[in-house]
């Protein structure tokens, strides 16, 4: 995918009104996450159908996919879910 990420701790994320998911920390420059949109701060939620609530979640769902594939992604961005295309650009790793 072309991103650092952490999980969102369940106790942060209900103090501060975010959803559980993978905080994006660093996007990688030129990775199918930078030209789909993700930005830093974005906290993924759902990856191709598939609800991301922490790591294993994220790394589950993108096995589900090859290089090539066009995906959705779902991001929690400034209060807002956004959905993003991205095709990724090679196969994810377990």
């Amino acid at each position: 995918l072309g991103v650092l990420v952490s999980d969102v701790d369940p106790d942060v994320a209900a103090a501060y009104g975010l959803p559980v998911g993978t905080l994006v920390r660093e996007v990688i420059a030129g990775s199918c996450a930078q030209v789909g949109g993700i930005r830093v701060s974005d906290i993924i939620v759902n990856v191709g159908g598939y609800e991301v609530k922490n790591l294993n979640d994220l790394s589950r769902a993108l096995r589900k996919f090859d290089a090539g594939d066009e995906i959705t992604v779902t991001v929690h961005r400034s209060g807002e879910l956004v959905q993003l295309s991205l095709v990724l650009d090679e196969k994810p790793q377990s």
